[in-house]
């Protein structure tokens, strides 16, 4: 996933950029992960 934002809005004076990889995946069935703490 990649997640752009820019400022002011429509322009590129200013961009950052955030990428993000699926480390892993939690069935819904099996509850929350334990990372979250529930």
């Amino acid at each position: 996933m990649v997640m752009t934002a820019c400022h002011p809005k429509f322009s590129a004076a200013q961009r950052i950029a955030a990428f993000a990889l699926l480390d892993r995946f939690v069935p819904r069935s099996d509850g929350p992960p334990p990372e979250v703490g529930g």
